[in-house]
């Protein structure tokens, strides 16, 4: 009797549809926690291709909640959206979406891979979403003005008109943010004051030296020294005055060098309390600009 060729088993696809896991070995399949830890960890190294297999492994354990599953469909994604393979990424945040529709990695990410392919609508409506959902996200109201800055000047303006109670962090945010502004802004000012300081006793010192040297060459000139004026030839004067002169260039030079250090840290202060205040919607005062 001829035997019948057993069935070769069929090769595990690399991506599992969430509806119908495929069954790894049991001991892989009872902690998905776990698989997804792997998978965190793997891709905070950069290393996607595998975070991708450790959340595709998670996604075959059985009786995964909608919401669980969601979640490692969008870290999947993301994964996908860091190799370049967006149309996948796409792909797994919809199905995230089905599941939990309240996930907003799944649609942000979504927007990104929708606008990386050319999706330009696709993409406007997720962003749209998203900010719906979290009106302080930056990444998304950047993304809407560069895709739609018509629509994206005017919801800026709705929300601009909108009163709304600030959270106790972001009010403590935008405090420190503002304090640290102004602290810097001040540490300009007083550089920028004895920067003038040091500048009029540059101009008095070359006043000063210009008139000795229009003295005669065996003159002896007044020095005052403490609460007494004493004669010393000219000679010793100039060379005393040229001492100083030395001094107060070098002052200037190390001043200026620190006055531009603290401008770039006040701008950077500036910078991040401005931030801060678009991403909660509000208007606030900047140091150094005007109203």
């Amino acid at each position: 009797t001829r035997l019948s060729r057993r069935a070769r088993p069929l090769a595990r696809s690399p991506r599992a549809t969430p509806g119908s896991p495929e069954r790894f070995p049991s001991e892989t399949m009872a902690d998905w926690a776990a698989l997804k830890a792997e998978g965190n960890d793997a891709y905070k190294k950069g290393e996607f291709k595998a975070a991708q297999a450790k959340y595709t492994e998670a996604l075959t354990v059985a009786d995964l909640s909608g919401a669980d599953r969601a979640t490692l469909l969008s870290n999947r994604a993301q994964c996908f959206v860091k190799m370049g393979e967006h149309a996948a990424a796409v792909e797994d945040c919809t199905a995230a979406l089905e599941l939990d529709s309240a996930n907003v990695k799944a649609q942000f990410r979504r927007a990104v891979s929708r606008e990386a392919m050319g999706d330009k609508k696709g993409a406007i409506a997720d962003y749209r979403d998203v900010l719906a959902a979290q009106p302080g996200q930056v990444e998304c109201r950047r993304a809407l003005m560069r895709l739609d800055p018509e629509a994206a000047e005017s919801a800026s303006a709705a929300r601009a008109r909108k009163q709304r109670k600030l959270s106790p962090d972001e009010v403590s945010a935008l405090q420190e943010a503002q304090g640290e502004a102004v602290r810097m802004q001040r540490q300009v000012q007083q550089a920028k004051q004895r920067a003038a300081e040091l500048a009029r006793r540059q101009r008095i010192m070359s006043i000063t030296r210009s008139e000795v040297s229009k003295s005669a060459q065996d003159a002896s000139l007044f020095q005052h020294v403490g609460k007494m004026f004493v004669r010393v030839p000219r000679a010793t004067h100039l060379k005393r005055l040229d001492a100083e002169k030395a001094s107060l260039d070098k002052q200037q030079a190390g001043l200026e060098r620190m006055t531009e250090g603290l401008q770039a840290k006040a701008k950077a202060a500036n910078g991040a309390l401005r931030e801060l205040a678009d991403a909660a919607g509000v208007r606030i005062a900047v140091p150094g600009e005007s109203a």
